[in-house]
């Protein structure tokens, strides 16, 4: 009996590690990973990520701008208009300074703007407040102590002579106008003309070498305005050009429209129209570019004072 008892425990055991041999390991289901962003996604978080870096800075910060993303959302914009703070943006070897005091004008269209255009508006901004500062106030110019007159000996009083009888007052003549280019000439014409026009920035001769390539060298004189916000494409430029440099002038003008293209073509479409309507006009030495909603009439404008 015993014998048999220890023989069924046996068995017993035996089929039990049997039947746990048979069962089947668990497999390990894999880890669940998040799906990989895309483009656009990438960049919409590092912007959101630099609005809130803003946002929560308690005084003025400065911001390494990546150079993979080439536009600004406003909502950047909108966040340092927001704080009383200054940012100060660098970008490569650029770096420029944003306040709620020094703001351009935010569309309510507008989505985003190049920060090369964010550059060249505090560029220029820069330059104007240092010319400003720079330009000294002229100094008075002390008054000499008059010097006492002497007493006036008495006279004899002399005979009354006859009273000269008045000259005929002379006409006055009306002094000379000074002289005005040509340049001058037509772009007074197109901002006399009667069409809303933005506000406008005179480009110095450094500038225009700067945005067009151009100089004293290929001009004898010009007159280029563009505009004074940089959400608009507005630009009118007039060249007088010397013998033997229109070809120049031309290749220059179809550069700055090129870069105007590239610009404008990522930005805000009804000004990348603008553009892309562009007209020019040559007559002898002159060579006109106008980028304007008004161009056709514009061109008609500079056309007749010929």
């Amino acid at each position: 009996m015993r014998k048999m008892n220890v023989l069924l425990s046996a068995f017993l055991i035996a089929a039990c590690m049997g039947g746990c041999s048979t069962q089947e390991p668990t497999e390990e289901k894999p880890p669940v990973t998040e799906e990989e962003l895309t483009d656009e996604e990438k960049e919409a978080q590092y912007w959101e990520d630099i609005t809130a870096k803003i946002e929560s800075a308690e005084s003025d910060i400065e911001i390494e701008l990546s150079d993979e993303y080439l536009t600004m959302p406003t909502d950047v914009l909108r966040a340092v208009e927001a704080k009383e703070i200054a940012v100060t943006f660098v970008f490569g070897e650029d770096r420029f300074t944003v306040s709620k005091d020094q703001m351009p004008n935010l569309n309510e269209n507008m989505v985003g703007t190049t920060i090369d255009a964010l550059i060249s508006f505090y560029n220029e901004l820069e330059n104007q407040e240092t010319e400003e500062s720079e330009t000294p106030a002229e100094p008075e110019t002390p008054t000499e102590p008059e010097t006492p007159a002497e007493p006036e000996t008495p006279t004899v009083p002399e005979t009354p002579a006859e009273p000269e009888v008045p000259a005929e007052p002379e006409t006055p003549t009306e002094p000379e106008a000074p002289a005005v280019s040509k340049a001058d000439e037509i772009m007074n014409a197109i901002y006399g003309a009667g069409f809303e026009l933005p506000g406008y920035m005179e480009l110095d001769e450094e500038t225009l070498t700067a945005v067009y390539g151009l100089s004293s060298t290929e001009l004898s004189d010009y007159s280029v305005r563009t505009p004074m916000m940089i959400v608009q494409a507005t630009e009118f430029a007039v060249f007088e050009v010397k013998d033997g440099y229109m070809d120049t002038v031309k290749s220059a003008v179809e550069k700055r429209l090129s870069d105007l293209t590239a610009t404008w073509s990522q930005y805000l479409p009804d000004q990348y129209e603008l553009v892309q309507n562009a007209k020019t006009y040559e007559n002898g030495n002159i060579y006109v570019l106008i980028i304007s909603e008004h161009a056709d009439d514009i061109l008609n404008t500079v056309s007749s004072m010929f």
